[in-house]
């Protein structure tokens, strides 16, 4: 969706005096020169949903190029989006499949969808979509294909023992099931949004912003 709805969001960190940098998502097998530079000079790495994956994978490239520590904390993110055998805390395959299909075959529709499904859970939900289809911008088709892709190839398991984490879920989330943060909490530090969906780093900006700095506070 681009980066105008995490703005309110960098807002309020910046109020509380970070710097923050935001990115759109990036080819996670080349990253760019510019962000691996940026990112090396940052004390910590947030993403949302696919962003989070790829924030953890922007940190264990740092770690395995430049021996550099990055904390990661990821918002409404799962380190594997489609299920499989030995992950079952995420969206079934034949879901992905269909909606994957459906974007192909109607995308504007379908993203429609998907905005609500994004925004389902929360008790202003409808409000909440109708201010993101008005809002954003006409889609960067090839990147929203791409996304896609990387969403049902990434799975970064493994990687996220490698580097310290923190991960933020939420309660009423439709995309990413809270399963995933009760099998993620037994290795790693989390918590979770009460009543909220997986849209909170967007609406509910400064409540997570106060959950992000109370991690920071703690490291």
């Amino acid at each position: 969706m681009g980066v105008l709805p995490l703005q309110a969001l960098s807002d309020e960190l910046q109020q509380r005096g970070h710097c923050v940098s935001v990115h759109d998502i990036f080819d996670p097998d080349h990253i760019p020169e510019a962000l691996i530079h940026e990112a090396f000079h940052a004390d910590v790495l947030v993403g949302w949903s696919l962003g989070g994956q790829l924030a953890v994978t922007l940190s264990h490239y740092l770690l395995t190029h430049d021996q550099q520590i990055k904390p990661v904390i990821t918002l409404a993110s799962n380190p594997c989006f489609v299920a499989s055998s030995d992950w079952p805390h995420a969206m079934p395959v034949q879901a992905f499949d269909q909606f994957q299909q459906q974007y192909l075959n109607e995308s504007q529709a379908t993203l429609k969808q998907f905005y609500f499904n994004v925004c389902r859970g929360d008790q202003q939900a409808k409000a909440q979509w109708q201010k993101l289809v008005t809002d954003l911008s006409k889609p960067n088709e090839s990147l929203y294909t791409q996304g896609l892709h990387w969403l049902q190839q990434l799975d970064v398991r493994e990687v996220l023992q490698t580097i310290p984490s923190h991960h933020i879920f939420a309660q009423k989330d439709q995309l990413v099931p809270i399963a995933a943060m009760h099998a993620l909490q037994q290795q790693y530090s989390c918590e979770v949004m009460q009543g909220m969906s997986h849209a909170f780093p967007v609406f509910h900006a400064q409540e997570t912003a106060m959950r992000i700095q109370h991690y920071l506070q703690r490291l």
